[in-house]
């Protein structure tokens, strides 16, 4: 793990609390409006979890986070400045071009069937799964959140660099590779 980094991946606030709380290992991508030629590219295979608000809607998560989402929702102030907690590792990647297969991950990852159904039928057919491994930072780090960081796009550089010194899994190896071999007895990651 590298001891400092300046990139992020944006993921909706809700996910980032399932993913940090260990119900999740697995995100499933399709990439924003301005990344429409190339779709979601896999820039990076560590970064900070850069939380969104826009766009989450309950009809989109799996029933056990539309709480979390009004918790979350509740909670946010738009005081221009964003608090990145959570640090990523990519763990593995698989490209998804069979709906069949995605329906049989449900439960697995935190969005809704309908939404799934969805991002895999926009513009060309299939989704990118990530497997994270997720870490808590051993101190938060407050940035300010400028207009380069906003838009419909996965991946932000950070003005400075943050250090990840001290990070702690926020899963014990056993559960993370129970959640794993889970994934992998449905797709090939």
């Amino acid at each position: 793990m590298l001891t400092q980094n300046r990139y992020a991946l944006k993921e909706w606030a809700v996910a980032i609390h399932h993913l940090a709380m260990g119900n999740h290992i697995l995100v499933l991508r399709k990439g924003g409006i301005l990344e429409v030629k190339k779709g979601f590219e896999i820039k990076h295979d560590e970064f900070f979890l850069f939380p969104t608000y826009v766009h989450q809607k309950k009809e989109d998560l799996i029933k056990n986070a539309h709480k979390d989402l009004d918790d979350i929702t509740k909670q946010y102030t738009p005081d221009g400045n964003v608090s990145l907690e959570y640090y990523a590792t990519v763990e593995a990647t698989a490209k998804i071009n069979d709906i069949t297969t995605l329906k049989k991950l449900a439960g697995m990852h935190i969005l809704s069937d309908s939404a799934v159904e969805s991002r895999f039928n926009y513009r060309e057919k299939g989704l990118n799964a990530l497997i994270l491994r997720v870490y808590k930072l051993q101190r938060s780090a407050s940035i300010v959140n400028t207009t380069e960081y906003d838009g419909c796009k996965s991946w932000v550089e950070l003005e400075q660099e943050i250090p990840t010194t001290g990070c702690e899994n926020v899963l014990a190896e056993a559960e993370f590779r129970k959640k794993l071999a889970d994934i992998r007895n449905v797709v090939k990651i």
